[in-house]
């Protein structure tokens, strides 16, 4: 869909993909959004909109572009795609989101690491701020400017990313054990089942 869409790239545009290597893998699509991504699973491609270059000066623009190359090289949006669906099977598990959203986080902390070494600090923070105001890419598959306040975080000097929230790791855990349980004899899975609802009882209270 998105090829349907593109247009030629603007002059910058050619000049900065030149640059890193990726002009021949560039998607430029004229949409007013302030947005770049990285799409497709075989072939990566990275699009980016007529409003993000725009609002970019050319450091700025390279250190998006140096982003986006680290998601294609490493098949980031089949990564994501394979998040989405272990969270998905993985519903029963309250804590499976926090773990997706976590591990989203590495994977943007990764490509902003790789953008650092070809951009300054500066132009890296901000091209971050010039996307805030934009949707987040909305389909599957999809690797771009997102995890929005923990890379604020890491390039303001606090690499920490975001813990798992302790009730629902607990809930999930007690599942864990109730089902392992189920495959043990009866009178140990009669045991570990109460020792885990009293365990899970005592969290949530």
């Amino acid at each position: 869909m998105l090829d349907h869409q593109a247009r030629p790239l603007p002059p910058r545009l050619v000049a900065a993909g030149a640059r890193l290597g990726v002009a021949d893998h560039l998607t430029y699509i004229e949409a007013p959004e302030p947005v770049a991504c990285c799409y497709g699973f075989a072939r990566p491609r990275i699009v980016v909109t007529a409003g993000l270059v725009a609002c970019l000066d050319d450091e700025e623009l390279i250190a998006v572009l140096a982003h986006e190359r680290h998601h294609a090289r490493r098949r980031d949006p089949a990564r994501y795609l394979a998040l989405h669906a272990l969270t998905a099977a993985a519903f029963m598990f309250p804590v499976a989101p926090a773990i997706q959203k976590r591990l989203e986080v590495r994977i943007e902390l990764a490509a902003d690491r790789a953008a650092l070494g070809v951009a300054a600090r500066g132009a890296l923070a901000g091209a971050l701020l010039a996307g805030l105001g934009s949707t987040e890419a909305s389909y599957i598959g999809a690797a771009g400017l997102s995890a929005t306040e923990a890379r604020i975080a890491h390039l303001a000097g606090n690499p920490n990313a975001p813990g798992l929230p302790v009730k629902a790791t607990a809930v999930s855990v007690g599942l864990l054990v109730v089902i392992s349980a189920a495959t043990a004899d009866l009178s140990t899975s009669a045991h570990l089942v109460r020792m885990t609802c009293r365990f899970c009882a005592e969290v949530l209270s």
